[in-house]
């Protein structure tokens, strides 16, 4: 279980959980909350380029720091946090997608099976 509401070494502030592999639509909407606190939404969502190289490493380290271990592979080769934004984003809504069909399939076969034993006595 991710961090939270505690302070990290070097007075990292941690304000909600950190992101796992169960957790991406809560923490998507508290880390967008937090980037627009900070005014960093506006260049992770494209409506902003940021006139400055540093907004972007901003949002990064931002959304970095607020992810667990297991997810930095995924962002590990970002350079601005638009695209460590598409890529958690990405990865996290298709495993969603991908998850709830393979609960339907398991459900369907488990009711497919129960009724073939049902009918067969």
């Amino acid at each position: 279980m991710g961090l939270s509401n505690m302070d990290l070494p070097g007075k990292v502030h941690v304000p909600f959980e950190r992101l796992n592999n169960n957790n991406y639509n809560v923490w998507s909407l508290r880390m967008k909350m937090l980037l627009i606190k900070e005014n960093l939404w506006s260049y992770v969502d494209g409506k902003d380029d940021g006139e400055k190289e540093d907004t972007g490493l901003k949002a990064l380290s931002s959304i970095v720091l607020m992810i667990d271990n297991e997810q930095l592979t995924h962002v590990a080769e970002c350079s601005n946090g638009r695209d460590a934004w598409k890529i958690l984003q990405k990865f996290h809504q298709n495993r969603s997608v991908g998850h709830k069909i393979r609960l339907y399939k398991k459900l369907f076969k488990t009711e497919f099976v129960c009724l073939f034993i049902y009918f067969s006595i």
